[in-house]
């Protein structure tokens, strides 16, 4: 008839072998078995467990598979970080609602990961350092937020698509990762691309098209990337594109047109492109161009400031191939 296994109940001893368990079980108490030598977790029988609290398994040398059974609501914060776990399989898991930060942090988890229909949050760093290679997020029509770090620094390949429900890609999400594609395309919920989020993610390529509800794209968001083109045509929410957001992106090419609601572009935020012309003619919101933000492109033709641009950084244009700059239009100009 046990129900709940405590707080610390066996942390730091040396409990070994398969821990299995019973179906009476709800709730796995914070630290409950951290820094043993536990090297297998079966919940097969655990039809009753809500709740794998913080750190429950963490540093332990679990390893194989594990499977989560539909009732998990929770995994906690750390609960099976540095341990030995290969793989996670949450087919199962049709009530788990959050995956908690650092949950699976510098384990070996390798192959697919399917997050099911119920997750709403996957914590900062859930999935940092991992062997992962694919992120599924197909069914995961209750996702709203991918935390900080969360799947930085692991192998995950190939097309990234966001879906409908998820409002926000945090920093450094998928920074370092083996990314081929980003399809942004059903991410009609997304409001912001945060700092470095696929950053150095360095097979990234394609044309990136921004959504109609995003409002910012962080610092660094995509530099040391090989996009190819930047559509902006129904990013009719964008007010920011950050610092050094494009820097680097050396394979981005092409006319950059910057819509209606922009009012910043951030310092070195296009550096070192191959962007070949700049629209500013819908640009009726621009206020700043930072410090080289196009710096060593390749931009030509005459560029027309617009009317609300009152700052052009220093070095904004340096090492461009522009033939001419038109101020006419550019009444609110105060500082070049």
């Amino acid at each position: 008839s046990l129900v709940e296994i405590g707080e610390s109940a066996f942390s730091e001893t040396n409990l070994a072998g398969t821990l299995v368990i019973p179906k009476t079980v709800t709730t796995i108490g914070n630290a409950a078995f951290y820094y043993t030598n536990l090297a297998g977790l079966d919940l097969s029988k655990a039809t009753s467990l809500v709740e794998i609290g913080e750190s429950a398994f963490s540093e332990t040398n679990l390893a194989g598979t594990l499977s989560v059974p539909n009732t998990v609501t929770k995994i906690g914060a750390f609960a099976f970080y540095y341990t030995k776990l290969m793989g996670l399989d949450l087919s199962k898991a049709t009530s788990l609602v959050e995956i908690g930060e650092d949950a699976f942090s510098d384990t070996n988890l390798a192959g697919t990961l399917l997050i099911p229909s119920t997750v709403t949050k996957i914590g900062a760093f859930a999935f940092y350092y991992t062997k992962l290679t694919y992120l599924d997020l197909s069914e995961a029509t209750s996702l709203v937020e991918i935390g900080e770090d969360a799947f930085s620094e692991t192998n995950l390949a190939g097309t990234l698509a966001v879906p409908s429900t998820v409002m926000t890609i945090g920093t450094g999400a998928f920074a370092s990762t083996k990314l081929a594609g980003l399809d942004l395309s059903k991410a009609t919920s997304l409001v912001e691309i945060g700092e470095s989020a696929f950053y150095a993610a360095a097979n990234l390529a394609g044309t990136l098209k921004v959504g109609p509800a995003v409002k910012t794209i962080g610092t660094s968001a995509f530099a040391n990337t090989k996009l190819t083109h930047l559509d902006l045509s129904e990013a009719t929410s964008l007010v920011s594109i950050g610092d050094y957001a494009f820097l680097g992106a050396t394979d981005l090419v092409g006319t950059l047109a910057i819509p209606s609601t922009v009012t910043t572009i951030g310092a070195w935020a296009f550096a070192n492109t191959e962007l070949t012309g700049l629209d500013l003619s819908k640009a009726t919101s621009l206020v700043e161009i930072g410090q080289r933000a196009f710096s060593e492109t390749k931009l030509e033709g005459i560029l027309a400031v617009s009317n609300t641009v009152t700052t052009i950084g220093p070095g904004a244009f340096a090492y461009t191939n522009l033939a001419g700059l038109d101020l006419s239009k550019a009444t609110s100009l105060v500082e070049i």
